[in-house]
């Protein structure tokens, strides 16, 4: 049985990886509660690494700079399937229950541990905090959080040290996204129906003139959406299109991985959605890229 220690994470998570050494940043943001960002780079051997992290009142998000393969583990000791996780994705999960998994593959990463009470104890989130809890994701491509992961972690890799009045700005910016983003509770005044912007995103892909690229964000002067109005969902606008098509295609090369799945993990609503855009943007369908690319 999963031993179910409290723990604040103030020292990071390495310990948890084998790594005793591992470089991190933390900042307290409540009594005993710590924001904390800690660098992996964990070489896995010849044998599956089992990793298990205690049950906390925290988030936890892995954000991958390279990809990794690994598995949840039940409690009874049960691997599930084997998950691919690209370049540029995140696993986000709540600890409240503690969390275990099998790494397969080498590991370079940066973690973040979020306190319940970074996002409740203050002022930065106010109406954001309503949308608590956040839905947990496995393998979701997320440019915002593996940008800010890439840029932190260098410093990490020297060892050097910020100061919290560095790293909590930082902090705030992820947790806005991840509340804008992932959040469940609130929907927000003014939210566009997910069939409205579906067909707001098909339109302007077909509509738009060639330079300018459809998105899963409804255009700012769409008559679907008045200036202002919050959204369901929060996802990249008209530049990000080429980075989740990119990151489109790096999970293709997986061949396990069918297209509702890739569909899903950068960010579109549907498969049908995913297939338009991605064939506007390439010329051709998914299923004709992978086998050219493929074969």
């Amino acid at each position: 049985m999963r031993l179910r220690v409290p723990t604040n994470f103030a020292l990071g998570v390495g310990p948890y990886f084998g790594l005793d050494t591992a470089t991190f940043q933390s900042f307290d943001v409540a009594d005993d509660a710590f924001f904390t960002a800690t660098r992996l780079l964990c070489r896995r051997g010849s044998d599956p690494l089992t990793v298990t992290l205690p049950a906390a009142q925290s988030y936890f998000v892995m954000a991958y700079l390279s990809a990794a393969r690994h598995c949840d583990v039940l409690v009874n000791g049960t691997e599930e399937p084997l998950r691919h996780f690209p370049a540029g994705s995140i696993c986000l999960v709540d600890l409240a229950e503690g969390a275990a998994i099998r790494l397969h593959s080498d590991l370079d990463a940066l973690a973040f541990c979020i306190p319940y009470a970074f996002f409740t104890g203050n002022g930065f989130f106010d109406e954001l905090a309503l949308r608590l809890p956040l839905r947990c994701v496995r393998g979701q491509a997320d440019p915002l959080i593996s940008h800010i992961a890439t840029a932190l972690s260098p410093t990490l890799d020297t060892g050097a040290k910020f100061p919290a009045s560095v790293l909590r700005p930082i902090a705030v910016a992820i947790g806005a996204h991840l509340l804008q983003r992932y959040g469940e509770g609130f929907k927000g005044r003014g939210a566009v129906p997910r069939d409205a912007a579906r067909a707001g995103m098909v339109a302007e892909a077909r509509d738009e003139p060639a330079g300018r690229h459809a998105t899963n964000d409804v255009p700012a002067q769409s008559p679907l959406r008045p200036a202002g109005a919050a959204m369901e969902f929060c996802i990249p606008p008209d530049w990000h299109l080429d980075r989740q098509i990119a990151f489109a295609k790096q999970c293709m090369l997986n061949p396990e991985t069918d297209t509702a799945t890739v569909a899903s993990l950068c960010g579109f609503p549907d498969v049908a959605l995913f297939e338009d855009i991605f064939r506007s943007h390439t010329g051709v369908s998914p299923h004709q890229w992978r086998l050219r690319t493929l074969n």
